[in-house]
């Protein structure tokens, strides 16, 4: 039968507070890294906005709407492909509010998508007035 000798050596103690917790981020990490070009997340959102509801958008990105607003704000990565299952309509939007940003649309143009905008606050004031 064969014993363990101790060879004489005694380990350090760990002091506890020394041990990082599981799941935690020390408080100066940035949860995504900053990058310059965060103009395009205020584009998304208005489009999402002229298109369908957030909550509705976040159930067909599949995801929940507080994961989307973080995402739009700049706490994590907005997924491309889950944009892509918006359908058409936000996509209009997205060109809509990226020529309005870069100055491409005409006088005519800016005119034709306030009326749509307005013709969509009306069919929203509509709805609400018959909840």
């Amino acid at each position: 039968m064969r014993h363990s000798v101790a060879n004489g050596v005694r380990r350090p103690e760990v002091n506890s507070l020394d041990l990082p917790l599981i799941g935690a981020a020390p408080d100066s990490q940035a949860t995504v890294n900053e990058i310059a070009g965060q103009w395009i997340l205020p584009i998304i959102a208005d489009a999402l906005d002229r298109t369908l509801p957030r909550k509705e958008a976040a159930y067909v990105m599949g995801m929940d709407a507080g994961q989307l607003s973080r995402q739009l704000a700049g706490d994590g990565h907005l997924s491309v492909k889950r944009l892509g299952a918006l359908g058409d309509a936000f996509w209009r939007n997205v060109v809509s509010a990226l020529q309005v940003h870069f100055g491409i649309l005409t006088k005519a143009d800016l005119i034709e998508q306030a009326d749509a905008l307005s013709a969509r606050a009306r069919q929203l004031y509509a709805k609400a007035a018959s909840l």
